[in-house]
């Protein structure tokens, strides 16, 4: 698991909001580590993906909160459109 998942994990963990982590694979997008985190509050599940990728020292990290297969595709879609060079 890399460094940014694993501490980004456990930051979730410590709010005692009662995040998942249903996926628990080794998955990148356009050189980002991507994490998944599921949030049930007031009867209503949103999941999110955490995107975090190191450049030069510094971490580039973007959040995506979605309910639908549609809205996730397009959070995918403008991660891997996002230019690091």
């Amino acid at each position: 698991v890399s460094q940014s998942r694993y501490q980004t994990k456990n930051l979730l963990k410590q709010t005692n909001m009662g995040f998942t982590f249903p996926e628990e694979d080794e998955r990148q997008v356009n050189g980002f580590d991507v994490m998944q985190a599921e949030l049930t509050y007031l009867g209503t599940t949103v999941t999110q993906l955490y995107f975090c990728k190191v450049i030069n020292g510094y971490a580039l990290c973007f959040v995506g909160s979605y309910k639908t297969d549609e809205q996730k595709q397009q959070i995918i879609a403008f991660v891997n459109s996002a230019s690091t060079n």
